[in-house]
């Protein structure tokens, strides 16, 4: 019932959107309404669609559609340990002052920002005066 309102409304947009895509319709009596996508490396992907509204084939047709044809496969990390390491596991909160841990935010005092050393920014200023004034008493050195 659905999809027959999809082919109806939707279809057409679809395939003029896409015409990369072959869109061929087959009436099956008596079988389940189904989509089947299939991709150039040979791979074949049938949905049924009984009792999906028509936004919601538009999703699985467009999903369909991005597909590269490979099949999906769950990654799996083969490593596993029984005993974690000694040190801990690693959190982004780690090496942050424990005060954080107590204090109502905003703060003033933690949303200053600290100032370790000198910034690139600084480096690079204090280079040019220190060439301009180089250059300046090389000047004057040889004016004399």
């Amino acid at each position: 019932m659905y999809l027959r309102d999809f082919i109806e409304n939707h279809l057409l947009g679809f395939s003029q959107k896409n015409p990369g895509v072959a869109v061929y319709l087959q009436p099956r009596r008596h079988r389940a309404p189904s989509i089947v996508a299939e991709y150039l490396n040979g791979y074949r992907e049938v949905l049924f669609l009984s009792d999906k509204q028509p936004s919601e084939i538009c999703k699985w047709t467009e999903h369909l559609r991005t597909r590269s044809g490979v099949q999906i496969v769950k990654m799996i990390n083969n490593i596993h340990t029984e005993t974690p390491s000694t040190q801990g596991i690693w959190h982004p909160f780690m090496f942050t002052d424990t005060e954080w841990a107590v204090t109502k935010f905003p703060n003033k005092k933690l949303s200053s920002v600290l100032k370790t050393g000198k910034t690139a920014t600084d480096i690079i200023l204090d280079e040019q005066t220190e060439a301009l004034t180089e250059g300046v008493k090389h000047c004057q050195i040889n004016n004399k």
